[in-house]
């Protein structure tokens, strides 16, 4: 929920300054906003890493599901940054870059293939972890494309306000 309000501050501020003709400022809020989102969900990650075990413990006192929890917690563990880029996605609607691609398709096809063990290398005995490394993967590539997506926006839009400005 915390990369989610910063989402929505990021779309608000962004939008503001692109009213205001200020690329530079949409482009600083932009970036604090994904600095904040990788900021918080990083700490997420590291909660996740080291703390495994003592988690999944709180669910169930059966040393298997424990273990099965603990090892999908720690794939959760890495996705938490590459899921705290996803932030920027509001901000490139208020720099008006709204060509976005639906992510879903991503994570559902690259999570079903892995959990049927199409994916060799992800495959394991019911499925779970390799549909947890498919959706893990999934979250690396749309995060570092949607990051990517936003420093072409902004280099963009600073380029075109420079030029604008005779600068």
């Amino acid at each position: 929920m915390v990369p989610l309000g910063i989402c929505s501050a990021a779309a608000v501020r962004v939008g503001h300054a692109m009213g205001a003709r200020d690329a530079h400022a949409a482009a600083r809020a932009g970036w604090m906003a994904i600095f904040f989102g990788a900021l918080f969900m990083s700490c997420s990650g590291l909660m996740l890493f080291f703390f495994a075990k003592p988690i999944a413990r709180m669910y169930t006192p059966e040393i298997d599901v424990v273990n099965a929890g603990a090892t999908l917690l720690l794939v959760a563990a890495v996705f938490q940054l590459f899921d705290g880029l996803q932030v920027v996605r509001p901000a490139l609607f208020g720099a008006q870059a709204t060509r976005a691609f639906p992510c879903w398709p991503i994570l559902l096809v690259l999570g079903d293939r892995s959990a049927a063990g199409r994916v060799p290398v992800l495959q394991d005995e019911d499925g779970a972890l390799g549909c947890g490394l498919g959706l893990c993967l999934a979250l690396v590539l749309i995060g570092s494309a949607l990051l990517a997506v936003w420093q072409a926006v902004v280099k963009n839009l600073t380029v075109t306000s420079s030029a604008a400005t005779g600068l």
